[in-house]
């Protein structure tokens, strides 16, 4: 039986390996864009741990913390207190603005790192240290 670290690393690399993917809003397709829920439905759908329904009523601002809160635990993930490899992350960026980030580890350091998709750079990107914005949430796919 497969351990949640490992299932955490499985989540990381599916993850690592959309690293340079353009943005989209609402993108769910590597080929034409993705936003970090695209990002979070791929890297852990390709890790065989299912999303379920997506939300894809939200804009870049204005979003509801409901819908997302909702959403992780339709999907079957739990909150928890501290964030590991291949968690998901929820960051407030901003009032009203809402954005998903996988936690793990930087590939040179080995310290913590993010990735999430970048509007403002208009790709998914790795990056080191804490998740942007003020972190609200950590969810972790279920044992």
């Amino acid at each position: 039986m497969e351990s949640a670290a490992q299932r955490g690393e499985r989540i990381w690399a599916e993850a690592l390996a959309l690293v340079g993917t353009g943005f989209r809003l609402h993108g769910r397709d590597p080929a034409s864009g993705v936003d970090c829920v695209g990002l979070a439905v791929l890297a852990f759908g390709r890790a065989a741990v299912p999303t379920g329904p997506v939300p894809d009523r939200y804009g870049l601002r204005g979003g509801d913390a409901k819908v997302l809160h909702e959403w992780l635990k339709s999907a079957g993930l739990e909150e928890v207190a501290a964030w590991t490899t291949g968690d998901l992350l929820l960051s407030a960026m901003g009032p009203d603005q809402w954005h998903v980030m996988i936690g793990g580890r930087g590939k040179l350091d080995g310290g913590d790192a993010v990735i999430h998709a970048h509007a403002g750079l208009r790709r998914v990107v790795m990056m080191p240290g804490n998740p942007p914005g003020r972190l609200t949430g950590c969810w972790r796919a279920r044992d």
